[in-house]
């Protein structure tokens, strides 16, 4: 007699893992949307970053 084969859990099925991948994309696509609001509501910079300021020495 052949034993039955063991139940996978549900996160494993097909449903499953779509149900979970839809989730886990629409709160990576919220967390990407509020960051990249954030960083352009920020403004430009008044003054460069140091290190960033070209060298306005220019002999012939």
């Amino acid at each position: 007699m052949s034993r039955p084969a063991a139940a996978s859990p549900r996160w494993m099925s097909w449903n499953g893992l779509v149900y979970y991948g839809e989730t886990i994309g629409f709160v990576l696509a919220w967390i990407t949307g509020i960051a990249a609001i954030a960083y352009s509501s920020a403004g430009p910079e008044s003054q460069p970053r140091v290190g960033q300021v070209a060298a306005a020495d220019v002999s012939p």
